[in-house]
């Protein structure tokens, strides 16, 4: 100890390591070797929080698929007792690295977005404190190209199959492109002659099988496939020939040719060959259009295939439409055959629609409708003309909703958007074009995602549809209460989607309150 004055000492280093209490003794001695002591005791205690310093993120944007390592200093008079790091929902345990170094190593983060993370520090005492960050994950890298393990080569005819290896990546594929053309590079000249969107759907989604009808000739294939965030990879080419017409189309084809010829435009005329509708838009060149002479030199060999008698009766039909005479029932030497050619057509509209090809579909009924017409039967016709009008109409009002949804997006109303998509979905699904669906649902998941502020905006959206759904319920207005409920699902449903695991318990709850709803609904 030292004199500071007087009869007055002072020891001032003491600095306990622990909490508690800390005994003391003092001993004294004077000059004639007389000596004499005293003891006491004091309490410690800690009741300052820990401080931390220098918070280094590895990355910051982070590459998916690669590991985040955030290390952060950590300072306090006790004893650090245990840091955690929160992110995703979870809290992970920090490991001390030496010193007053805590660091997290093992974080993988398994989609592109902004994460949130927050540090939690506590000592022994109980004294804690928080921090918290941010960081950007993405995907600039590109999807490797296909492996294609089966593909048409050489000489080849009827159905041609494509197989390949399911593709990977951190973001997952969302659909696959097959590209058909008669040029080794597809965009010199804008345009396909065939192309298909192949949404990912598993492992079965890796496998197409060509139905679609192409004149004989040289052709090449290009596959590529679309990570989660749109990135293409290159693609994987091939090449085949054409040799042969395909059996079992000759009258689907014939009549397309007969309403061309029948609508007696003016000029030079094409047409392409069925193909299913694309959904993708400016991703890719506009399909290329074959012209009308090559599908006419493919119906010449399939007329060169009927028998005479039948071969006779067809080019007769095709004669009377060149000329613009209208065909009366007496000039065809076989109704019967007419109409089971006419049912071909609708059957294979039927065949078209299911797949999702609605356009094309469309088009078939307007032939039927229009040779109908011009055969005097009104009533059969009658049919074609509203399965053409039911799908005219849901076309109309999905593209309508597109472009109402593109200016919606420069807005602030996430609830409208949210509806927009919804309803393009569900408008979709009822022209059986799953393409359109998925990419609408893959759109919509990536437009919150990426939007933090429409997402909480859209939560809070539904935090208020909660509260009248309830009102509503407590006054017996079963029906509207559930039609909030349902909205209310639909959002759950996509912060399931978008990685919010917890939210699955909302979405039955939504579910549990929709089925309440209707079940007092029919007891009313």
């Amino acid at each position: 100890m030292v004199n500071v004055g007087g009869n007055l000492w002072q020891y001032d280093s003491w600095m306990p390591n622990r909490t508690g209490n800390n005994s003391y003794t003092i001993y004294m001695e004077d000059n004639n070797n007389n000596y004499n002591s005293t003891s006491g005791s004091i309490e410690f205690q800690d009741t300052t929080s820990p401080v931390y310093s220098d918070i280094v993120e590895s990355s910051d944007p982070l590459e998916l698929g690669n590991a985040e390592i955030i290390t952060i200093e950590i300072d306090d008079f006790g004893i650090i007792n245990k840091s955690l790091i929160e992110f995703e929902g979870s809290n992970n345990s920090m490991s001390n690295i030496g010193g007053s170094t805590w660091q997290y190593d093992s974080w993988t983060p398994s989609f592109w977005t902004v994460y949130q993370y927050k540090i939690y520090i506590e000592d022994n005492s109980g004294n804690s404190n928080v921090t918290s960050g941010n960081i950007t994950v993405q995907d600039t890298t590109p999807p490797s190209s296909p492996i294609i393990t089966n593909a048409p080569s050489g000489d080849v005819s009827g159905i041609l199959t494509f197989d390949w290896i399911d593709g990977s990546d951190p973001s997952g594929i969302s659909y696959y492109i097959l590209m058909i053309d008669n040029e080794s590079d597809p965009f010199i000249t804008p345009g396909f002659i065939l192309d298909f969107n192949i949404t990912n759907l598993g492992s079965d989604s890796s496998y197409f099988e060509l139905n679609e009808v192409i004149p004989p000739g040289d052709y090449y294939y290009f596959l590529v496939q679309i990570d989660g965030v749109g990135q293409q990879s290159s693609y994987t080419m091939g090449t085949f020939t054409k040799i042969s017409p395909d059996d079992g189309i000759d009258d689907f084809m014939l009549f397309i040719i007969i309403g061309i010829i029948s609508a007696s435009v003016i000029g030079s005329i094409t047409t392409i060959v069925i193909v299913k509708r694309r959904i993708q838009k400016n991703q890719l060149p506009h399909r290329k259009k074959i012209p009308l002479k090559i599908i006419i030199t493919h119906i010449e060999n399939i007329l060169n295939s009927h028998p005479v008698t039948e071969k006779d009766e067809i080019q007769k039909i095709i004669k009377l439409k060149i000329n613009d005479k209208t065909i009366q029932q007496k000039e065809v030497s076989n109704d019967k055959a007419i109409m089971a050619r006419i049912n071909k057509i609708k059957n294979y509209g039927e065949k078209l629609f299911t797949e999702g090809a609605y356009f094309e579909a469309q088009k078939q009924y307007e032939v039927a409708e229009k040779i109908l017409l011009e055969l005097g039967r009104k009533e059969e016709a009658l049919v074609f003309s509203d399965l053409t009008l039911g799908i005219k109409e849901l076309s109309e009002e999905h593209d309508k909703k597109l472009e109402i949804l593109e200016e919606e997006k420069s807005g602030n109303d996430s609830l409208k958007i949210f509806d927009l998509y919804s309803d393009l979905i569900e408008l979709s699904k009822k022209l059986n074009d799953t393409d359109s669906a998925e990419m609408h649902l893959s759109e919509l998941t990536q437009f919150y995602q990426m939007d933090q502020k429409a997402l909480k905006d859209l939560e809070y959206q539904r935090f208020n549809m909660n509260n009248q759904a309830n009102s509503l319920l407590n006054e017996n207005n079963f029906e509207k209460s559930a039609e909030f409920y349902e909205k209310c699902e639909k959002i759950s449903q996509l912060l399931v989607q978008i990685g919010r695991d917890n939210e699955k318990k909302n979405v039955e709850k939504f579910r549990e309150k929709i089925n309440e709803c209707l079940n007092k609904a029919t007891q009313k």
